[in-house]
């Protein structure tokens, strides 16, 4: 979570979260007004919600902050989040069933769905969705100025598996997930105009 003064980045997993605080860091380390989250592996905040920064810091408040996420395709994401689970100790894996509904499995063993992921970002509910593709003229958007670009790739392609969707989902099978993500399938549509079904 990046905090500025009428605003608050959320850093949605696996939606170039690595990217987008370099870019922000870039632009924003020396404005006093604006808080970044400590990275500190041992304890992990940068991933909260803003229910999970409530219930940890009851002094923590977003009223009259605009909430700047960025999103990415379903099928993308489950992909990504699923074989990022299984690529780190103790190597959660899922079945072919729950992978069609947009389950995974954390570090920790907790199950948990794409859809439940959404619902917890998007609560209150989100001002500003970029599409990870487009991040930098999202960013401006937002923020209405130009912003200096980092000149490196952040994890990009950290762990290898095969990036298309057709290759690990048959078309009832995309049909599916979406069903089972009806929210997250709603703001897909609105963002990108279709589902990759």
């Amino acid at each position: 979570m990046i905090i500025g003064p009428d605003w608050i980045w959320l850093h949605f997993p696996k939606c170039a979260g690595s990217y987008a605080q370099e870019l922000l860091k870039k632009n924003f380390r020396r404005d006093k007004s604006v808080k970044f989250d400590e990275i500190n592996p041992k304890h992990v905040i940068w991933h909260e919600t803003i229910a999970q920064r409530q219930s940890r810091l009851p002094s923590f408040s977003a009223e009259g902050k605009r909430i700047l996420v960025a999103f990415r395709r379903l099928p993308d994401w489950t992909l990504s989040r699923v074989h990022f689970e299984a690529s780190r100790p103790p190597h959660h894996t899922v079945s072919r069933e729950q992978l069609c509904r947009g389950i995974h499995i954390s570090n920790s063993g907790i199950t948990d769905s794409a859809e439940n992921v959404f619902n917890q970002f998007n609560n209150p509910t989100v001002d500003t969705w970029v599409k990870v593709e487009d991040i930098n003229e999202g960013f401006e958007r937002f923020f209405g100025r130009r912003l200096k670009p980092i000149n490196k790739k952040v994890n990009e392609n950290k762990f290898g598996y095969i990036r298309d969707h057709k290759f690990w989902f048959t078309k009832v099978e995309l049909e599916e997930l979406y069903h089972a993500s009806p929210n997250w399938a709603d703001t897909e549509k609105q963002m990108y105009g279709d589902l990759l079904i």
